[in-house]
């Protein structure tokens, strides 16, 4: 199992107060390197959810990381991954799916690294009606579930 460091389990918690005052879409948003991907990890053992979790990355190796922590907390858990033609089981408790990068408008500029990091946000918002966020978000991989 990994330990979560203060900054973490704090993060966690604050979710779980939103979600007690009736907010039903928050984002988490910490520092690059900080463990996004290990706090999202924890949110079926620490929310003990009974719906599905829904993970998204842009790129390969953030899909295989997040199996990865999920599978290190809890081995039983059941992981599956949705890119290109894979699908993740029917059952699985946990999908990680890619998102395709999306075309970044030009008043944002053509720097590949900015380009890279626009896709979940731009392409969610296109196919799925959001409300604001209640906090930042973070370009690393976004995070979705129907909570409890």
């Amino acid at each position: 199992m990994l330990d979560l460091r203060p900054y973490q389990r704090e993060a966690l918690q604050k979710v779980y107060e939103a979600y007690k005052n009736g907010r039903r879409r928050v984002i988490v948003s910490l520092p690059t390197g900080t463990g996004k991907t290990v706090v999202f990890a924890h949110f079926p053992s620490f929310f003990r959810m009974k719906k599905r979790l829904l993970v998204l990355a842009h790129r390969e190796e953030l899909l295989l990381q997040a199996r990865e922590k999920f599978l290190h907390i809890d081995p039983e858990l059941k992981v599956g991954i949705e890119q290109s033609a894979s699908r993740a089981p029917a059952d699985a408790k946990v999908v990680i799916a890619s998102v395709q990068p999306s075309p970044m408008p030009e008043e944002f500029g053509s720097a590949s690294s900015a380009r890279r990091n626009s896709s979940s946000l731009s392409w969610t918002r296109r196919t799925t009606p959001w409300r604001q966020p209640t906090a930042g978000s973070s370009s690393t991989s976004a995070c979705s579930t129907a909570a409890r």
